[in-house]
């Protein structure tokens, strides 16, 4: 969660250089390496969400079982 926050600000960061600055891209010819960057941040930040959502959806059934198992030791 942190780390996608942290992604997530680096991302935008990147946007807003590219953005705030469309001459000088243009004139060094960094559209590529621009272009390059931004999608390596797309990247790691959408494999960070994954991430996220694949150990949550773990979590669920997890504390589901561990609740059950109370349960049934409490009625035991």
């Amino acid at each position: 969660s942190r780390q996608l926050a942290t992604e997530s600000g680096e991302l935008a960061a990147v946007a807003t250089e590219t953005l705030q600055s469309p001459v000088e891209i243009q004139t060094y010819n960094l559209q590529a390496q621009q272009r390059a960057r931004f999608l390596e941040r797309v990247r790691r930040m959408f494999a960070l969400a994954l991430k996220t959502v694949k150990y949550q959806a773990a979590t669920a059934p997890l504390i589901e079982l561990v609740s059950i198992c109370g349960l049934m030791a409490a009625l035991y």
